[in-house]
């Protein structure tokens, strides 16, 4: 499939510098970074455009979010939220790939280095580490909860799922890489079967139950709408691993494509899902699981079973693979 001309926004790898330093005595040659230094050169690069696009969406979606943020902002202010989060996730994110491939920016550290030197460098990995330390609080918070959900009629308290799920993803956070191996192939199958899985369990469920029979639309106030805006920003986090997404393409231009395809696939799927189910119920929508709007049966038990024991692997090597290597560590 050829691709079309990308608009003026984007960068032409053939075009002329955006800073001619032959011309600008005072422009601020580019600062050396560790990728520039023989990080990026021993890479390995397997992955092909499809693949990147594959890890672009599945790495992003969340579409079981968006009902109850709906639900919080009204049809007015969530319409305004998501047609502006999706053009300013699509905007930033061809603008970031562009500036990896052109500049060879393989790691949001490096990013930080060329922009703003040392100082860059050190406010971005000191950034990455308080999104690891409060990421993995809420995914703590997440899988205690589906625990408890899951085992609703366990003795067991939350306090006590919150340690299961901690000493789980201790475990899993002291492998130092998936690349390559066994556990990345598997935690791939593990996301794609449980992604379907939801997609398909909900486009049964709502046509199967209905819609509530009583429903409320409004009553959103000032603090429910910016509060759900906030955290519907996470619903469009596609790109906290752009930089190695580049690093690791055979053709590094081709990421441009991929996130046109990984988000031709996504943002649909975010509108259907996020406004059938806020149609069907309303400002009710659970802000815990998305599935506890619907009855407690076979299909959808079945489903929290299955997301509460497999899911740990594929949330565990989002982090893994996050983490930048250390200054000359080799990245294959």
């Amino acid at each position: 499939m050829k691709d079309e001309p990308r608009t003026s926004f984007m960068l032409d790898e053939a075009a002329e510098p955006l800073t001619d330093f032959s011309r600008d005595s005072t422009a601020r040659p580019p600062t050396r970074t560790h990728s520039e230094m023989g990080n990026a050169d021993v890479t390995e690069r397997q992955c092909t455009r499809n693949q990147a696009a594959f890890n672009i969406f599945l790495y992003m979606f969340g579409a079981t979010q968006i009902p109850f943020a709906l639900g919080q902002m009204g049809w007015y202010w969530g319409t305004v939220f998501m047609v502006t989060m999706t053009i300013s996730s699509y905007h930033s994110g061809h603008l970031l790939s562009d500036m990896c491939v052109r500049c060879g920016l393989h790691s949001w550290p490096a990013i930080g280095e060329y922009a703003f030197g040392r100082r860059g460098r050190l406010g971005i990995e000191g950034l990455q580490t308080l999104n690891f330390f409060l990421s993995g609080i809420v995914q703590t918070q997440g899988a205690g909860a589906l625990w408890q959900q899951t085992f609703n009629h366990s003795p067991i308290c939350q306090w006590e799922w919150l340690l299961l799920s901690t000493a789980v993803y201790a475990i899993f956070l002291q492998i130092p890489s998936f690349s390559g191996s066994g556990p990345m192939v598997v935690a791939t199958v593990i996301t794609v079967g449980l992604t379907v899985w939801r997609v398909v369990l909900l486009a049964y469920l709502l046509p199967a139950h209905g819609s509530y029979p009583h429903l409320c639309y409004d009553g959103q106030t000032t603090t429910s709408v910016l509060s759900a805006a906030a955290n519907l920003v996470f619903t469009f986090g596609s790109h906290a691993l752009m930089p190695e997404e580049v690093r690791e393409m055979v053709k590094p231009s081709e990421i441009h494509s991929a996130f046109d395809l990984a988000y031709v696939a996504c943002i649909p799927l975010y509108f259907l899902i996020g406004y059938s189910s806020f149609y069907a119920f309303g400002v009710f929508n659970s802000g815990a699981n998305l599935l506890l709007n619907f009855p407690d049966s076979l299909a959808v038990r079945t489903y929290m079973y299955a997301n509460t024991f497999l899911g740990y692997l594929p949330i565990s090597y989002g982090q893994v693979v996050a983490r930048p290597p250390p200054p000359g560590a080799s990245l294959s």
